[in-house]
């Protein structure tokens, strides 16, 4: 069908709009920021694993009405950072 009908995110009143998505690896890590200032970082092989048309996993309780999630981003694993630290340091020259 051409994906045309397909729900990949459930978005009702008890879980709000998705914030962000992110391609992740199971080494990687991902970071949470609340409007509130709480932070969560985690490691995404620890998040289970669920169908494509459910409500998703919790991994931040927000602290009242007004706290929301405002930021998602991904960590690299330590040798994906190592990796990008080398490649932005020229190498040295024997001139």
């Amino acid at each position: 069908r051409g994906g045309k009908g397909i729900i990949s995110v459930k978005t009702t009143e008890r879980n709000g709009l998705a914030v962000g998505f992110l391609q992740v690896r199971d080494d990687d890590q991902i970071m949470l920021m609340a409007a509130q200032g709480k932070v969560l970082r985690c490691k995404v092989d620890d998040i289970r694993e669920i169908g494509r048309n459910t409500q998703g996993v919790r991994l931040l309780d927000l602290d009242g009405e007004g706290d929301r999630v405002v930021a998602v981003a991904r960590l690299a694993d330590a040798a994906e950072r190592e990796d990008a630290t080398s490649e932005d340091t020229p190498e040295n020259s024997s001139d």
